[in-house]
């Protein structure tokens, strides 16, 4: 079962979200998974994710405060 599946159920008792941040650095064709001895990331992506991550939190805090999405 993939986490995304695990997940899934925690989505059904309450509302959530889950997304992908590609990692794999530039000229790796085959990359290696998150709990291989030899799996490695492309730094970059750890700021595209914590962007990615602060922006829906403070999207969502915009929606509580006012009721709206702008």
């Amino acid at each position: 079962m993939a986490p995304s599946d695990d997940f899934a159920y925690y989505l059904e008792k309450v509302p959530g979200t889950y997304f992908y941040i590609g990692c794999t650095p530039k000229g790796v064709e085959e990359p290696y998974f998150n709990h291989h001895p030899k799996f490695d990331i492309d730094e970059a992506a750890l700021l595209v994710a914590a962007k990615s991550v602060g922006y829906v939190v403070c999207d969502y805090l915009n929606i509580e405060k006012d009721g709206s999405n702008d």
